[in-house]
């Protein structure tokens, strides 16, 4: 079973949900030494899971999919693990076009659109960068396919650099030849150095759906999508071993 995480651990990773739009880069980096310390971020040296409560109406309100959708209905998953990766390199792995071919396997088809200049944020000459992806992947043997906004912020500012991702599902997945859904996802991450090549990586999850009889508010499917989630970081770091 996951716990529940902390009550203000909880509130943090819903700070920076709602904060990615709003927050200075100061007000953003004391909110990243706040999760540095609730996390004891300098002596993790393992993963680290907790259920995150709801988002609420207004919490989710600047990227409401689609009328009717209540977020209550999409369980939050915590993970926060250490990562041996430069935070430049991780940013080019976020931002990279062709998803596909970094994390081989994941994909059945994908494309990504960027709103932004890629080179220009990696070059540091701007701090966002957003795209649409669309893609089509299988879980369970069964086909399915989605669309997801992603932006990326950067902030220099503070005592620990960071790169910040937020991601949400467009509107409800579509599955071919079967009645499974997917209907609500949002994604928040947030990757801090704490040492020149070490990151330590706060991602949250709000998911609804519902496959093979199992929803996101089993144990058996909780686990196994922080696993994958865990198995991710590790593609990550190999890919960041290979800048090296």
């Amino acid at each position: 079973r996951v716990d529940d995480a902390p009550q203000d651990l909880d509130g943090a990773m819903h700070a920076a949900w709602t904060g990615f739009d709003v927050l200075e880069d100061d007000e953003a980096a004391a909110l990243v030494d706040t999760l540095h310390a609730l996390v004891s971020g300098d002596t993790l040296d393992e993963d680290l899971r907790g259920a995150l409560s709801p988002l609420t109406v207004d919490e989710r309100a600047d990227v409401t999919p689609s009328a009717g959708q209540d977020p209550a209905d999409a369980p939050g998953i915590l993970l926060v693990n250490p990562m041996a990766c430069a935070l430049e390199d991780l940013a080019a792995a976020l931002i990279h076009q062709d998803q596909d071919e970094l994390y081989p396997g994941v994909y059945l088809e994908y494309e990504r659109v960027h709103d932004g200049d890629a080179e220009a944020f990696l070059a540091g000459e701007t701090d966002r960068i957003g795209w649409v992806s669309d893609m089509r992947l299988e879980i369970l043997g069964a086909e399915y396919t989605e669309q997801v906004r992603g932006d990326v912020r950067r902030v220099s500012s503070g005592a620990r650099p960071f790169v910040w991702a937020r991601l949400w599902l467009t509107e409800p997945a579509e599955f071919v030849d079967s009645d499974w859904t997917f209907e609500q996802d949002y994604q928040i991450e947030l990757f801090w150095e704490r040492a020149p090549g070490e990151l330590v990586h706060a991602y949250g999850i709000w998911r609804e759906m519902s496959v093979g009889g199992l929803s996101a508010e089993d144990e058996g499917f909780v686990n196994v999508t922080l696993n994958n989630m865990v198995d991710w970081d590790a593609q990550t770091v190999a890919l960041c071993a290979e800048e090296e």
